[in-house]
């Protein structure tokens, strides 16, 4: 009985995280489209950009506490123009994650990175609870082939 009360509690608690975990994402992926479409819509500049993110940041950040520093706001401008289509985002990667992927301008590496983890060689480094850390240091240690195959 209580084994079984535990792992639907246990359950429950990964369930939410995902869930919560696939909304922040949905969310600041539409963050970064309503930049760029700004951007765009305004002809804005690119000085005159790090000045919207700077005061867009700000109130941000008075309102909504951390996680909207001007760096992060960028991340969420590349993480729309990078992913295209939001149902594409894996909900098993957390915004870390994907923040460090973003660092990878290879498309083919970087899906190789963000591979479902049930079908992923690199399953323990692409869970939601793996570090950022982990996942960078694997990201330079392995080796890619052309066609995507370790090597």
């Amino acid at each position: 009985m209580i084994l079984e009360i535990k792992t639907l509690l246990e359950n429950a608690r990964k369930n939410v995280a995902q869930q919560v975990n696939a909304e922040l994402l949905t969310t600041y992926w539409q963050i970064g489209r309503i930049i760029v479409e700004y951007e765009q819509k305004n002809e804005i500049r690119a000085e005159y950009g790090k000045q919207t993110l700077k005061e867009l940041s700000k109130v941000l950040t008075d309102e909504f506490g951390k996680g909207f520093s001007r760096s992060n706001l960028q991340n969420m401008r590349a993480f729309y123009q990078t992913y295209e289509k939001c149902q594409t985002l894996s909900g098993k990667l957390s915004w870390s994650h994907y923040c460090e992927l973003l660092s990878i301008s290879d498309e083919n590496k970087r899906s190789f990175y963000q591979q479902d983890r049930d079908t992923s060689r690199l399953s323990s480094c692409v869970s939601v609870k793996a570090e950022r850390r982990k996942l960078k240091r694997n990201m330079q240690l392995i080796l890619l082939i052309p066609n995507g195959r370790q090597h």
